[in-house]
């Protein structure tokens, strides 16, 4: 570190030697609030600014479009214009580039659909109906299986001795569905791009010709999928530069492994390790009071912290009241205090009530509403996964991909067209008879010998003639105009008003669709716009600027960061949950959901709950959570 750069210079002593690492691998553990993207991006402009390094050579992976964006929008103020050859990027993403590129190696068509969570769900419904397995088992089983890099032909090797045997079969039904439609789901973008990468060194060494340095963030959330998959892109030498923090890994639902930051250094022997350990968010208490509950850890990477700004702030409030809502009563309470006291009013919007479980947020809603207090609850349903948005951009992903059979049952009675399930059957069952011949939806609505008669023929006709229209349409015209042309074509409003499924919420459902049309107008191409809505994640809607208190699940906050934060509900069952009592790993990660809710706070932190809660219908005596009694009683004050 003996040569300065202007770039670097704003940058502490252990942030500039992290940033200065640019050949071989890396792991930079970084505690909540020690500006770990500052030195990501830092670091990439310090690569191509002051190092020459070409920007097209240097890929940045991010878990959100949203923080793709702003990473990249960052690295360009610096580096000017050349910045933008940056690739920067959500794993699913870059997933999705890749095979584009690369399909036909796999047997795909470069068009090929990206089903969402309910497309891919009703195709797993109805192999479990097949198959006479349940659906719930059914999808936790594939999901498992893709998260763990086991292809169908793996899993029915184990079959017999797991006694997986039908499930195995089930797995392989819905991949050859997958196959036969030319659709991926989102786990399949990352399952087949490492099996590309894997199996092809010509597609590997190309690809890691292309992106020779490569940074991961929030490596901590890896499963063993998303591993592989940066093994694969990080080339011989492994320039690879991870950044995480292994007392915030708290995704384990999700196929998250702690174990996979922890052992980094024997996947890669040559690794570095650098340590963020300044704390710049949060006062020295909740910093100190967040590093007494996570130091009881065992399975943990041992690394000093401190606080950055050196202000003791704040004693951390522990309230205790009688029943749950009493506690959103008193939280109400404390929320007016800070936004209404003479001195350093606190915004709405910079205090958020966080909880272990989604349901809990119902009695704070209902406190808020009686004290007149805006709030925002951050979880509802994605943009693209609205139903009238979903309709507009399946008839879209038919003039892309005319293998698209989830696309095509879903417009096929949108609006209503004399076209039963049984008339849908016939034309899936004379493409699976003709599947030889490489039958997509279209070729088998126009055959002249598809099996239907009367009404659903005609239905069908003139279905596949708006089908044509809309082909047309789409190389004509621009996104927002294509999707402006589906939606009047359709008669869409008219639907949604007679439809009993649509008619309510009608107002919001136009604006939803006035949104749409918005959104389409930011791409040039309608396969681009696609592709956004299908890896859309829904951290990306979070942190609208609005003056209003939040409310979200302790998960939901990871990430974000506010004035005050109301750590709610915490008593044995709920934080930690019930379900980890019994099991050590489990409960070391209920610790680690509690370390994030409680470094969200910069400045306030209150942590309450009820000595009675409703379980099972029954209210009944709880005791407040064990996390609380690891705090030193120098940082709280109890009311």
């Amino acid at each position: 570190m003996n040569k300065e750069y202007e770039v670097l210079a704003g940058l502490n002593d252990q942030q500039k030697e992290a940033a200065m690492h640019i050949d071989g691998p890396a792991l930079v553990t970084a505690t909540a609030g020690s500006g770990k993207t500052t030195v990501v991006v830092t670091r990439a402009q310090h690569m191509i600014k002051d190092m020459g390094i070409d920007p097209s050579l240097i890929l940045l992976t991010t878990f959100t479009n949203k923080a793709a964006n702003e990473m990249k929008e960052r690295i360009v103020s610096v580096v000017g214009e050349r910045g933008k050859k940056i690739t920067v990027g959500t794993y699913h993403s870059i997933c999705n580039r890749i095979l584009r590129q690369y399909c036909t190696y796999i047997d795909y068509v470069r068009t090929f659909s990206i089903l969402d969570a309910d497309d891919s769900d009703k195709i797993i419904k109805e192999i479990a109906k097949d198959f006479g397995e349940d659906f719930a088992s059914l999808k936790t089983y594939i999901g498992n299986c893709k998260i763990n890099c086991k292809t169908p032909a793996m899993a029915q090797a184990e079959a017999q001795e797991r006694n997986t045997t039908r499930l195995s079969n089930c797995y392989q039904a819905y991949q050859d569905r997958l196959k036969r439609d030319q659709c991926m789901d989102f786990d399949d973008l990352l399952l087949n791009t490492v099996l590309l990468l894997e199996s092809e060194p010509t597609v590997k060494e190309q690809v890691n010709s292309k992106w020779q340095y490569v940074s991961a963030d929030e490596t901590q959330d890896s499963s063993e999928l998303d591993s592989r998959l940066m093994y694969a892109l990080s080339g011989p030498n492994h320039n690879i530069f991870f950044v995480g923090d292994d007392d915030q890994c708290i995704y384990s639902f999700r196929g998250s492994d702690v174990t996979i930051i922890l052992n980094l250094k024997s996947k890669y022997p040559n690794l570095k390790w650098y340590n963020l350990g300044v704390n710049y968010r949060s006062t020295s208490n909740i910093v100190d009071a967040g590093q007494e509950i996570i130091k009881h850890n065992k399975n943990k990477l041992k690394k000093e912290v401190s606080c950055g700004k050196n202000i003791q702030g704040a004693p951390i409030i522990i309230s205790e009241t009688g029943n749950q809502e009493q506690e959103a009563k008193r939280v109400v309470t404390f929320i007016k205090t800070l936004h209404n006291r003479s001195s350093m009013p606190v915004p709405y919007k910079e205090m958020a009530i966080l909880y272990r479980m989604s349901h809990l947020s119902r009695i704070f809603e209902k406190e808020l509403m009686k004290a007149k207090i805006k709030y925002k609850l951050v979880g509802g349903t994605p943009f693209f996964s609205r139903m009238e948005v979903k309709d507009i951009l399946a008839y879209a992903r038919l003039t892309v991909n005319q293998f698209d059979t989830q696309s095509f049952k879903r417009t096929i009675a949108i609006p209503k067209r004399g076209i039963g399930d049984k008339s849908i059957e016939k034309i899936e069952s004379f493409m699976v008879d003709n599947a030889e011949t490489d039958m997509s939806i279209r070729k088998a609505l126009a055959h002249k010998d598809l099996p239907l008669k009367g009404k659903a023929k005609k239905g069908i006709e003139e279905y596949n003639k708006l089908l044509e229209d809309f082909d047309d349409k789409k190389v004509e015209l621009s996104p927002e105009d294509f999707i402006k042309y589906i939606i009047q074509k359709l008669d869409y409003l008219t639907f949604m008003k007679e439809s009993k499924d649509y008619k309510d919420n009608y107002e919001e459902r136009v604006e939803n669709l006035n949104e749409l049309i918005a959104v389409a107008k930011e791409f040039n191409d309608i396969e681009d716009l696609l592709v956004e809505a299908s890896i859309f994640q829904e951290q990306d809607n979070v942190g609208e600027d609005e003056d209003a208190v939040q409310l979200m699940t302790i998960h939901k906050s990871k990430g974000l960061e506010f004035d005050a934060v109301f750590m709610t509900n915490t008593v044995e069952g709920t934080l930690p949950h019930y379900k980890s009592l019994e099991d050590p790993a489990q409960l070391e990660e209920e610790r680690r959901v509690m370390f994030v809710g409680c470094t969200r706070a910069r400045k306030n932190l209150f942590i309450t709950y009820p000595k009675k809660q409703i379980v099972m219908n029954t209210e009944k005596y709880v005791k407040r959570s064990r996390f609380i009694n690891e705090i030193n009683k120098k940082h709280i004050k109890v009311i």
